[in-house]
């Protein structure tokens, strides 16, 4: 009798261990680390290293040389001056701006910022600060065409 229930304990454990429902169990999945956020665009003229490094591909090593090859006058010149691969700036292109219009100078923004000279980047200075970029319209310093036309180069963190 107890050689019986022996017998009957060891098919039923090697049953469920060969069992093809046993198999078809979901195994638990160790939850995805939570991906990094940030606001808007990152200023690659003026921003930090943490900030720079929040940006998929960009490591210490990739937002030090992106300080060092400063001011950028095109977003494309961070590929030809070979501080990243055309790969990698084409995974951050939508991420990255070349002016913050909170922080960055006149002159800065006169120079990297199309159709926006001297005289119009003085008056985004003066009506600072802005919360979005479309306060440049609100605040009567651009028009909307002017504003469309900058926007993917413009920050306002």
């Amino acid at each position: 009798m107890r050689l019986s229930l022996l017998l009957a304990a060891f098919i039923t454990a090697t049953a469920a261990a060969f069992s093809p429902l046993a198999s078809a169990q979901p195994k638990p999945v160790a939850p995805a680390a939570a991906p990094v956020t940030t606001t808007g665009p990152v200023d690659i003229n003026s921003a930090g290293p943490d900030a720079l490094a929040t940006l998929p591909g960009i490591g210490d090593a990739r937002a030090k040389a992106i300080i060092a090859g400063r001011p950028y006058v095109e977003k494309a010149d961070l590929v030809k001056s070979k501080v990243l691969t055309q790969s990698v700036f084409d995974g951050i292109q939508d991420k990255i701006a070349l002016a913050n219009i909170n922080t960055s100078s006149a002159k800065d923004l006169a120079a990297t910022l199309p159709g926006i000279g001297d005289v119009r980047a003085a008056a985004i200075v003066k009506a600072r600060p802005y919360a979005k970029p479309a306060d440049l319209v609100s605040k009567k310093v651009l028009t909307q065409p002017q504003l469309d036309a900058i926007s993917p180069l413009i920050a306002t963190r």
